[in-house]
C-alpha cells in the first residue's frame, strides 16, 4: 500500500434505525515516517451492503441559483481505499459481533 494503518478506532451505534452504523478514524503511517490522521469516516449500510463513507467539507458559499460544492478525499490508488475499507469493516464486525 505504501502506507500502513498504525491506529484504527471504530465506534458502532446502538440504534438500528440509521443507515450510518458507526464512526471511524485511523492513522496512516506514510513512507518516510510521516503520518496522516483521517477522522470522521462512517460505516454506512447502503443498498449493496456496508461501505465506508469519507468526510466532506463545504467549499465556499454558493452564489444564487448554484448548488453547494463539496471538497472530498480522493485516492490515487484504488487498492489503498480498498485496504482501508477492509480494515474498518473488519474492526466494525469484530465490535458488533458479526
Amino acid at each position: 500500500m505504501g502506507a500502513k494503518i498504525k491506529k484504527l478506532s471504530v465506534f458502532p451505534f446502538e440504534s438500528t434505525k440509521s443507515k450510518t452504523k458507526a464512526f471511524a478514524s485511523l492513522e496512516l503511517e506514510l513512507a518516510g515516517g510521516d503520518s496522516i490522521w483521517l477522522n470522521g469516516l462512517t460505516v454506512v449500510d447502503g443498498a449493496k451492503g456496508l461501505f465506508v463513507g469519507y468526510p466532506q467539507q463545504k467549499k465556499g458559499k454558493p452564489k444564487d441559483g448554484e448548488e453547494q460544492k463539496w471538497e472530498d478525499i480522493y485516492f490515487f490508488k484504488k487498492e489503498v481505499k480498498a485496504e482501508i475499507q477492509e480494515a474498518i469493516l473488519a474492526e466494525y464486525h469484530k465490535k458488533v459481533g458479526k
